[in-house]
């Protein structure tokens, strides 16, 4: 889809709502703690990540942001991330919508004032189909040194109980490079906390996320979407 249909739908949506009243509906806030043995110069990768959903008319609206760290024995790296999603509810839990997002990379603690960034847009949607939900986007990513790429991802997540949850999932870019994930969630009873793995892996790299989340406002069994952008897989 071409950027100009996005926003001009982006636009249209928000004009629509923009007498509604915007209400805080719930949200998450998770830590995750990153392994990995294909960087042995990296001694630790910590991310905290923010997300909440709001109404706003007929309309969803999801904000997303979120800071990781890396650290080395010379000095600690930052990656900042921000993302929002305009969505339309559906029936029994769907969504359909877009979003926009943006990364820094701040290297400036070790090379200077270097802080390239990363812009990401593109469609999505959520289905439920019984104990099943089905998670989908395709978007663009676009980096400041020229590089475009476009992706593609589907996670499919399946409700054991109320408290346990498996995953798995396919991330797919379009010049050939695919992922894939898999994950359990465990919600503690009567409680905002639970506690998450994932491991993901492609031809190169794999990674083990250890993930602890705290929810935010009402309980509720409807599915936030997953941050977007260029380092969507530190933690949710």
């Amino acid at each position: 889809m071409k950027r100009l249909l996005l926003a001009a739908a982006t636009v249209a949506s928000l004009s629509g709502a923009a007498s509604a009243q915007v209400a805080f509906q719930f949200g998450t806030l998770d830590f995750t703690r990153l392994y990995s043995d294909e960087f042995s110069s990296i001694n630790y990768y910590l991310s905290g990540n923010g997300r909440g959903d709001y109404n706003i008319g007929n309309l969803g609206m999801q904000l997303d942001g979120g800071v990781l760290m890396m650290t080395d024995p010379i000095t600690p790296f930052y990656f900042y991330s921000a993302g929002i999603h305009i969505y339309k509810p559906l029936v029994n839990g769907t969504k359909l919508g877009a979003y926009a997002s943006i990364d820094v990379m701040d290297f400036s603690g070790r090379f200077g004032p270097i802080t390239p960034k990363i812009y990401g847009f593109g469609v999505e949607s959520i289905t439920r189909i019984g104990p099943v939900e089905i998670e989908a986007y395709i978007g663009r990513l676009s980096y400041e040194n020229g590089f475009v790429y476009w992706l593609t991802e589907v996670d499919v997540f399946y409700e054991l109980s109320d408290a346990f949850e498996l995953s798995a999932g396919v991330t797919h870019f379009f010049d050939g490079a695919t992922s894939y994930s898999f994950g359990a969630t465990y919600t503690f009873p009567n409680s905002p906390v639970s506690l998450g793995a994932d491991y993901a892996f492609d031809d190169n790299f794999s990674y083990l996320g250890v993930t602890a989340s705290y929810a935010l406002g009402a309980p509720t069994d409807e599915r936030l979407f997953q941050k977007r952008g260029g380092i969507t897989f530190f933690g949710p």
